[in-house]
């Protein structure tokens, strides 16, 4: 017993006060230089020589303990880790992010232990502090988390301001010294060309990170506070999220990092074979357009009939599911306290009947569970609502929360919202339902512990095109790179009617659409398509009216094509804000290659050896025109690709798709 002390006490002072450890990554090119340096530690990171981190502190203010002071006693053993893993569902299915791992203690005798923890990938960097308290922090607040992220004033920025209660922003491009206070995930490229970005994992009972910037370029940490300025509260024990840094020589190794996911726990689900992808259409643009109303009336778009049309589209379609919103009872009280009825229909809605005909259609029906910000009311309700939709098939659900956070002055990205969604997600998993989450958080990869957690909005999405100027090419473009690198996405892409030719006679209902604006998609067509590839989500939404697909054979094959089981994803052009272009294989083999492009037309060139096949047909999708010009004008063709590159000209806005078929069966054009 005597020796294992001495030995232990050997490792854990491998570090003196003063003293600096460096951590080297697993293929040597970065290297984390980490200082005992009061209050905690400092850190700097160095990327193939270059410092990409100055020297950045860490730092933690417990309320009531601000004079207390951590006594440094040595640092763990650096530890290599594997990392490998098997993802529920994609963008890829193989996951496999070796890191070098450090950790530095300290003690007081009053508070407790406290540790911080570095965690250095190839291409990314976290840490996190992990307080084990005693019985005087039993009721303990965080005052403040002094973490450091000092990236400097040089680079180009693209950024959102930070908010506490809504990601539904446009994102902006400046020069790094003016993005003051920010949204995360936000990105960086300095001036040597290496692209970073900041963002967190494993977000759990804690409160959401914005960052705010001093004059010499450091950002620290601004947590959302409690309505009595409380930032965190705890029982003894708390530990920060990760603080993550993703780095790379250039803006597609930051798109397919899956650092943020790997930092989260392993799957808590024990038998997770019922979590399954899907894409799905749904009652919901025509609300947003002002044609039909989510509460009842003659206008009311959530009836029995109207979904079962919806119903036989998908089925005929090879489309997986049907969303309707508007069904339950209380979008009439709309932003009073305790309305929302998640177990009662409208009066010209059967629940029961709805279900009973996607089951026998082979449709899955998704539930939707509004409430308004009403948190409270919802957590008192969803046994009976959970309940009910597994009695009657249901397996997936969208829950919102479009108002106020309850009670009144909370923020709806605080410690308590945190806490919310996670019992929601956890109750969901109880029931064997998948999730897509509007008005949320950030995704800080909780879908690797909690896979049913399939995707979230916590995005200026597709709505804003129905009533107000609208999201510009560029703001697409933007996404895969600021609220992209989050985690799935639920944009709800997929518009076939972009000049609003077919919208008819409507109302405008949120007071957004003001006289003479003349609301619109602002892409092309294809464009649209090539963002259901991009912008990643496992419950993916084409939004339109499904009577805009009836009209349109080349929107039904593309359905027929299109898959939102991806296991495995290939960056091929990222230039940030401009153009993006992804590949991404189905369970079924093909590939879907999808290019988005901004405001100005570029030519873009990529090879195609990653599909691994000499000769390839393919179902091309291209437009005709730009955003501007004829912008619903567009063409399916089939080619075969024989030339191991692909040089391709992107209109104004525009896009392009390509389904690569292997071994292809008997297609119209052989």
């Amino acid at each position: 017993m005597r020796l294992l002390l001495l030995l232990l006490l050997s490792l854990l002072s491998s570090v003196s006060f003063g003293g600096v450890v460096t951590i080297v990554s697993p293929d040597s090119a970065t290297n984390l230089r980490v200082e005992n340096k009061s209050p905690l530690l400092s850190y700097e990171l160095k990327y193939k020589g270059k410092t990409i981190l100055h020297s950045s502190q860490i730092a933690l203010q417990l309320k009531g303990f601000e004079n207390e002071k951590w006594n440094f006693i040595g640092s763990s053993p650096i530890q290599y880790t594997e990392n490998k893993w098997m993802a529920a569902w994609g963008p890829k299915i193989e996951v496999n992010d070796p890191c070098q791992k450090g950790r530095f203690l300290f003690k007081n005798e009053k508070i407790g232990n406290l540790s911080v923890e570095f965690t250095l990938f190839n291409r990314a960097m976290a840490f996190r502090i992990v307080l084990n308290g005693t019985e005087v922090l039993k009721n303990g607040v965080l005052q403040q988390e002094n973490s450091q992220i000092n990236i400097g004033n040089e680079g180009t920025a693209w950024w959102a301001w930070a908010d506490y209660n809504t990601q539904e922003q446009l994102f902006h491009e400046t020069p790094l010294k003016e993005a003051t206070w920010v949204n995360t995930p936000f990105t960086t490229r300095l001036p040597s060309g290496v692209h970073l970005a900041v963002h967190e994992a494993g977000l759990v009972n804690y409160s959401r990170m914005t960052l705010k910037r001093d004059s010499l370029g450091v950002f620290t940490t601004d947590l959302v506070p409690w309505k009595n300025g409380d930032l965190v509260r705890f029982h003894r024990n708390v530990s920060t999220p990760w603080r993550v840094i993703l780095f790379g020589d250039n803006a597609a190794e930051l798109l397919e990092s899956s650092v943020i996911k790997t930092l989260n726990e392993p799957c808590k689900i024990q038998d997770n074979r019922w979590i399954k992808p899907i894409s799905y259409i749904g009652i919901w643009w025509e609300m947003h357009q002002g044609t039909h109303t989510w509460t009842e009336g003659p206008r009311h778009a959530a009836t029995t009939e109207r979904a079962k049309q919806l119903i036989n589209f998908a089925a005929h379609n090879r489309i997986g599911g049907v969303l309707v919103e508007g069904w339950n009872t209380g979008w009439d009280r709309w932003g009073q306290d305790s309305v929302f009825d998640q177990t009662t229909s409208a009066r010209d809605y059967d629940l029961k009947e709805v279900a009973r005909y996607a089951q026998m259609k082979g449709v899955a029906l998704i539930a939707h569970c509004e409430t308004g910000g009403d948190a409270p009311f919802f957590e008192a309700r969803w046994d009976a609502a959970f309940s009910l939709y597994r009695k009657l098939g249901i397996r997936y659900v969208k829950t919102g929360y479009a108002g106020a956070a309850r009670p009144i002055g909370e923020h709806l990205f605080g410690q308590g919202m945190v806490q919310h969604y996670q019992k929601v997600v956890e109750k969901a998993a109880q029931y064997g339902l998948m999730l897509d989450v509007h008005e949320c958080i950030q995704p800080t990869g909780l879908e690797r512990t909690w896979p049913n957690l399939m995707t979230g909005e916590s995005v200026r999405g597709m709505e804003w095109e129905a009533w107000s100027a609208g999201n510009s090419p560029d703001h697409t473009v933007l996404l895969p790179f600021t609220r992209g690198l989050a985690g799935p996405m639920d944009y709800t892409a997929g518009m076939a009617d972009v000049l609003f030719k077919n919208r008819g006679d409507y109302t405008p209902w949120n007071g957004q659409e003001q006289p003479g604006m003349k609301c619109r998609v602002h892409s092309t067509v294809v464009h649209q398509m090539a963002l259901m590839g991009v912008l990643y989500s496992p419950m993916q939404m084409a939004a339109d009216r499904f009577e805009n697909y009836q009209k349109s054979p080349e929107w039904q094959q593309f359905f027929r094509l299109f898959s939102a089981e991806v296991i495995q994803t290939k960056v091929l052009v990222a230039d940030v804000g401009k153009t993006v272009v992804v590949a991404r294989k189905f369970t079924n083999g093909v590939w879907m290659v999808s290019a988005v492009n901004g405001t100005q037309a570029r030519e873009v060139e990529w090879n195609w050896d990653f599909v691994g096949w000499d000769s390839v047909k393919a179902f091309v999708f291209t437009d005709l025109g730009d955003w501007q010009n004829q912008p619903d004008q567009f063409q399916l063709t089939g080619e075969k690709i024989n030339s191991p590159t692909e040089h391709v000209k992107l209109p104004a806005g525009g896009g392009k798709v390509w389904f690569l078929i292997p071994e292809a069966p008997k297609i119209p054009w052989d």
